[in-house]
C-alpha cells in the first residue's frame, strides 16, 4: 500500500482510502475539471486500484474474523472433550 502511495502522489487530490471508513473517497468535483483525456485515464486507473487494494483489506479482514471464529470453536471443543 505504502509503494502504491509514494508511486500515486500526485494523484490523491482525486481519489484516497479513508483508512476509517475502510472506504475509497473520490472527489469528483475536482475530477470533472480534467481536460487531458491522459491524465482522466490516469485517475480512473488509480481510482481502480484504490477499489482493488479496498476489496483485499476488506476480504483480508473478513477472513481473520472467519479465522478467529474458527479458533473460538475449536477452543470450545476442546473444552467440551476435556470436561466431558
Amino acid at each position: 500500500m505504502k509503494a502504491f502511495q509514494e508511486r500515486s502522489k500526485a494523484l490523491e487530490q482525486y481519489a484516497w482510502y479513508d483508512e476509517t471508513t475502510g472506504e475509497v473517497q473520490i472527489n469528483w468535483s475536482l475530477i470533472n475539471t480534467i481536460k487531458n483525456s491522459d491524465k482522466g485515464q490516469q485517475v480512473e486507473d488509480y481510482v481502480k486500484e484504490l477499489e482493488r487494494i479496498r476489496d483485499d483489506i476488506q476480504k483480508a479482514e473478513d477472513d481473520l474474523e472467519d479465522l478467529g471464529d474458527s479458533v473460538v470453536d475449536i477452543r470450545n471443543q476442546i473444552e467440551d472433550f476435556w470436561y466431558d
